[in-house]
């Protein structure tokens, strides 16, 4: 079983025991981590609503493709999302939702996703969401 999603809720616990005050809070990730950054962004702006937040998401804003909703419903995401206008419709969303409840919600956020449109990692992925491109240059979604 995997334990992401606790282990990180028991890291944010023990950071905000420690009654810390942060001026800034950067949340960045890189590859399947810059999915997490974009899905925590929203709770750690949260828990430090006073601290400025930067979210930098690094090699996955090209997973364009509507099969990436099927995998967060198979990972159980979907199951726990907050009741916020972007997750209204289960069945619509995506890797970029995340980033776009965490920019709804905290207003004075800076969030920003690097990629490099050659990525074969992220071309070979979408290859294997169904959703072959040859380029990772931002298309409406695909699939």
């Amino acid at each position: 079983v995997h334990g992401g999603q606790q282990n990180t809720r028991a890291a944010l616990d023990a950071l905000q025991a420690r009654d810390v005050s942060p001026h800034t809070l950067l949340v960045g990730g890189e590859s399947a981590g810059a999915v997490a950054a974009g899905f925590w962004a929203r709770e750690i702006g949260d828990r430090w609503p006073n601290a400025q937040l930067i979210v930098i998401g690094d090699a996955a804003g090209g997973y364009r493709s509507r099969a990436t909703n099927a995998l967060l419903e198979q990972w159980g995401v979907l199951d726990d999302l907050p009741d916020v206008p972007v997750y209204q419709d289960r069945q619509r969303v995506y890797f970029e939702s995340f980033y776009v409840a965490a920019a709804q919600r905290h207003r004075t956020a800076r969030l920003g996703e690097v990629n490099y449109a050659n990525d074969a990692v992220q071309r070979r992925f979408m290859a294997m969401l169904g959703t072959p491109v040859t380029q990772l240059a931002k298309p409406p979604f695909a699939g």
